[in-house]
């Protein structure tokens, strides 16, 4: 993979900063990953990929409720469960719960991330970008 630049958007909703947001920290952990060494220590990749994760999560809170958990964001899951109501997939909910949960060793941990680790890591965020994506889309 070639390492791309993010391109700037100006947003018309506040909504709309957060994703652009989402999808930069996403590129970023992409373009990590892609210069990374065999061996290297990944964590630069997963530390942005989290980062990632919180602005997608938030941008569906603040399209739907217009709020975001800036302080806890172990609660980002269930507010994005409550900001989608009954249309939320519980599976996504999941999921953004176990990529929040390792956001302590993503930023702060003094341990190391393998480039194995941080892609399985980026998969996970990957996938809860595509349902962020579409559930953004259906109120743009």
């Amino acid at each position: 993979m070639t390492p791309t630049r993010a391109t700037a958007t100006k947003a018309k909703d506040p909504w709309q900063a957060f994703r652009a947001n989402a999808r930069t920290a996403l590129q970023d952990a992409e373009n990590k990953l892609a210069l990374l060494e065999a061996g290297a220590n990944a964590k630069g990749v997963a530390a942005d990929a989290v980062l990632a994760a919180i602005a997608y999560g938030d941008a569906i809170t603040v399209q739907r409720l217009n709020q975001h958990n800036a302080q806890d964001h172990g609660t980002l899951p269930k507010l994005v469960a409550r900001a989608l109501g009954k249309d939320v997939a519980s599976d996504q909910v999941t999921r953004l719960g176990r990529i929040l949960r390792e956001k302590s060793r993503a930023h702060y941990g003094g341990g190391t991330w393998t480039c194995d680790e941080a892609e399985r890591y980026l998969e996970q965020v990957r996938r809860f970008a595509v349902y962020a994506e579409q559930v953004l889309a259906e109120r743009e």
